[in-house]
C-alpha cells in the first residue's frame, strides 16, 4: 500500500467509483498530491495521475434541506472518483462541508499549479441529459400537483384541491431548487463555484 506522501493534507471524505449503487460508503480519504490524487479503495491508497483526467464536475442535490455536494473526477479510462461531503450513509450532516471546500479548492489549485488544467474540461450542474429527466419529472409533477388540481376546483368547486395544489408546491419547491442550481455550463479552474452559497 503506498500512503500519500508526507506533508499532504488528507481529507477524511467518502468517495466512490460512481460504477454502482451501494447502501454505504467504506471508502474514506483522498488527497491531493504534487500530481495526482491518491485515493482510499477497498482499504488500500491508490493513485490517479493528473494527465489521466478528462473531465472535473462539480454538482449539488438535495436530501432534506441538506445539500449534498459532489466533485466528480473522470479519467480517460472511464474510471471514476466521486467524492461529496456526505457520510458513509450518503446523509449530510454538515461536519464535512470545511473539508469537501478544502479539498475542491486545494485540487483545483494544484491541476492549475501543475499545468494540467489545460488539458481538462471542467464542468458544472449535471449533464444535459440529467437535465433533461429532471425538467421532464418537474413537467410532469407541475401537471399532477397544480394543474389537475386548479382545474378540478375550478370545474367542481371543490374547495379540498386547494390543499393539493399547496401540498405539490412544497414538493416541487426543492426540485426546482435543484434544478436551478445544478443548469449545465462550464467553469474556469481558477474559480472553482461554490456548491454552498
Amino acid at each position: 500500500m503506498i500512503e500519500p506522501l508526507d506533508g499532504v493534507t488528507r481529507y477524511a471524505l467518502f468517495t466512490s467509483d460512481g460504477k454502482r449503487f451501494v447502501w454505504g460508503s467504506p471508502d474514506s480519504g483522498i488527497a491531493v498530491e504534487e500530481d495526482s490524487i491518491a485515493v482510499m479503495r477497498a482499504g488500500r491508497w491508490t493513485h490517479a495521475a493528473f494527465a489521466d483526467i478528462v473531465s472535473v464536475t462539480l454538482n449539488t442535490a438535495m436530501i432534506g434541506r441538506s445539500s449534498v455536494a459532489q466533485c466528480i473526477v473522470v479519467l480517460g479510462n472511464g474510471n471514476k472518483i466521486v467524492t461529496s461531503n456526505a457520510n458513509a450513509n450518503g446523509f449530510v450532516d454538515g461536519s464535512r462541508n470545511r473539508d469537501f471546500e478544502d479539498f475542491v479548492v486545494a485540487l483545483h489549485r494544484q491541476l492549475v499549479a501543475s499545468g494540467a488544467a489545460k488539458s481538462i474540461a471542467f464542468h458544472s450542474g449535471y449533464s444535459s441529459g440529467r437535465m433533461n429527466m429532471l425538467m421532464l419529472a418537474l413537467i410532469a409533477g407541475v401537471a399532477l400537483f397544480l394543474v389537475l388540481p386548479l382545474g378540478l376546483l375550478l370545474v367542481t368547486g371543490d374547495i379540498k384541491a386547494l390543499g393539493i395544489i399547496v401540498a405539490g408546491c412544497f414538493l416541487l419547491w426543492p426540485a426546482w431548487q435543484v434544478a436551478n442550481a445544478n443548469k449545465p455550463s462550464s467553469y474556469s479552474p481558477e474559480r472553482p463555484p461554490n456548491l454552498f452559497a
